[in-house]
């Protein structure tokens, strides 16, 4: 998701879009008319201040069925004594970051 700032002749508004067409129809909605071409004057995308990172857990889980072992494992995570806190990381760059929770120290 990305901050787009959408400036016509009657100011301009900022929409977290995934791309530019979203964020044109969110102006769109927002005043309940397209506005025509000529009058959107500039649509620019702002630097992301967040870094996109993909987040795993895993568990073992004893199941007759796929969805089963899905019910189960979340059913542990959600507990609230569950100790279902360590976390393998990936950054964009492949770079591989096992986080513990629990563990003092960690850095944002």
């Amino acid at each position: 998701m990305r901050t787009w700032t959408v400036t016509t002749q009657r100011g301009s508004w900022d929409y977290e879009a995934a791309d530019i067409a979203l964020a044109l129809a969110l102006h769109d909605e927002r005043f309940g008319e397209r506005y025509p071409d000529d009058e959107v004057l500039s649509v620019a995308a702002q630097p992301s201040p967040r870094t996109a990172y993909a987040v795993s857990w895993r568990i073992e889980v004893d199941a007759h069925s796929p969805r089963e072992a899905a019910e189960s494992a979340r059913h542990t995570q959600r507990s609230p004594l569950s100790w279902a806190v360590v976390f393998d990381v990936t950054a964009p760059d492949g770079t591989l970051t096992t986080v513990d929770l629990l563990e003092e120290g960690e850095g944002p």
